[in-house]
């Protein structure tokens, strides 16, 4: 997990928090803002796009959110990278401790891989 990936996967869910805690749908976010489509929300929330700063701010001000309260700190990030880092290796081990053969464990680490994104 790269620097950038963790960033946005942190500030995505900063916002997903917020929008819940509003008792907005990301359809609701959506439509507040016109522009953003209910995927676009989703994948935000999710890490996966990466919006432009506007964005971000437009985002915040229909959540009602100050953007420093959802930009993550430089160690937050880190410390993220370093505990799913941590946690890959644990279920990287805990794969290998079974006695199947190498497409079984390719196929596993697949699936669980898939999940994660």
């Amino acid at each position: 997990l790269d620097f950038s990936s963790a960033l946005y996967e942190l500030l995505g869910e900063k916002l997903k928090v917020r929008r819940e805690e509003k008792g907005l749908s990301q359809s609701d976010l959506s439509n507040s803002l016109n522009y953003l489509k209910r995927a676009s929300i989703s994948n935000i929330e999710k890490g996966r796009q990466h919006p432009p700063l506007d964005t971000i701010y437009k985002l915040c001000n229909a959540l009602e959110l100050d953007i420093h309260s959802v930009l993550p700190t430089y160690s937050e990030v880190n410390f993220y990278i370093e505990k799913v880092s941590s946690n890959s290796s644990k279920i990287d081990k805990f794969i290998n401790s079974f006695d199947v053969d190498n497409d079984t464990l390719e196929q596993i680490k697949k699936l669980i891989n898939k999940d994660k994104k």
